[in-house]
């Protein structure tokens, strides 16, 4: 953030939108074994600041790389976390984090675009910029779609896709360096590759040209090529 900051500001902003969404204020308990949603009717203070005036910019961002990578703890929160390193009156540098558990990349975007909204608000001295609590929370949704899926309509897309995909064998045998595990486990790792610019300029144009994403453009290549091994 290259500007004045209105530290009280963004802090009443913060708090406006965390009691605004209870997904912010939820944590994940364990009854009976199950994992069960517990929604906090308050948060503590959300922001935490930090002074950086002699801090280098590689050691803002590593600390923000080391706040970003810490684990959450589900059962007692926060579930959201916002971290503000100060620099200078005009350098500032702002950590959000939240589990994929509690937003996605869609809502993320909407939730930023609420928070630009509450500061100009509080510093105004303005009051919340919404009176009612947004007409639908996720969980109603979530709701609405369990309810379709044991309903009449839910059972047609399932007879759907079992028959759409009969005779699909329960295993991808891809031909890997080494043999499958007795045991599945889901470790992962991480490779990394650059494309080059020239092919990267091309994706992104048929993304563009067909109205979608370069993720989806990527997603597409990457099904091709398991068809092709299968």
């Amino acid at each position: 953030i290259y500007s004045p900051l209105d530290l009280g500001a963004l802090e009443t902003a913060l708090g406006w939108l965390v009691q605004r969404h209870s997904v912010l204020r939820t944590v994940y308990e364990l009854f009976d074994s199950e994992p069960r949603q517990h929604v906090k009717p308050r948060t503590d203070r959300v922001l935490e600041v930090i002074d950086a005036a002699d801090w280098t910019t590689e050691r803002r961002q590593d600390a923000a790389m080391g706040r970003y990578r810490h684990p959450f703890d589900l059962r007692n929160g926060p579930i959201f976390r916002a971290v503000l390193w100060q620099a200078g009156e005009s350098d500032s540098t702002l950590l959000l984090v939240m589990p994929h558990l509690a937003i996605d990349g869609w809502s993320l975007w909407l939730l930023l675009d609420e928070l630009q909204q509450c500061y100009r608000a509080a510093v105004s001295n303005e009051p919340e910029p919404w009176i009612d609590a947004p007409p639908m929370a996720y969980t109603d949704f979530v709701k609405w779609q369990a309810d379709m899926l044991v309903s009449s309509a839910g059972e047609s897309l399932w007879a759907y896709w079992r028959e759409q995909l009969r005779g699909v064998p329960a295993v991808l045998d891809l031909p890997t360096d080494h043999s499958r595990p007795k045991r599945q486990t889901f470790n992962g790792g991480i490779c990394t590759a650059e494309v080059d610019p020239v092919l990267c300029a091309t994706l992104e144009g048929i993304a563009l040209k067909e109205g979608t994403t370069l993720y989806a453009i990527l997603l597409a290549a990457f099904q091709v090529l398991i068809y092709r091994h299968t």
